[in-house]
């Protein structure tokens, strides 16, 4: 699962940036993307910030499961899956608004 950011740029020279929620798959010599969501209406920031957690997941998962071992003591049914499956990102996709295409 990965950000797509994709620049249309016009003829007056203005440049629109759109961001699709994506996932690859390897057919033979060919990539398949699919597109499971276009988050461009949350804003660049936010659209920025998807794309860096989805791209250092284990980085920030490390973070997280360093922060929870010093808080254990306080809460010990804290646990980190660092897996980011569709599964674990769904919350996230059932606000935005499906865009339907393959």
């Amino acid at each position: 699962m990965y950000v797509d950011r994709i620049r249309h740029k016009q003829p007056n020279g203005k440049i629109y940036t759109q961001y699709l929620l994506r996932t690859s798959r390897r057919e033979g010599e060919k990539t398949i993307k699919t597109t499971i969501l276009n988050i461009t209406s949350w804003g660049n920031e936010t659209c920025e910030a998807i794309a860096y957690a989805i791209k250092n997941r284990q980085s920030i998962a490390q973070l997280i499961a360093e922060s929870s071992k010093r808080t254990s003591a306080a809460n010990d049914s804290v646990s980190l899956n660092a897996d980011l499956s569709y599964d674990n990102i769904r919350p996230v996709v059932l606000q935005g608004k499906p865009i339907g295409a393959d």
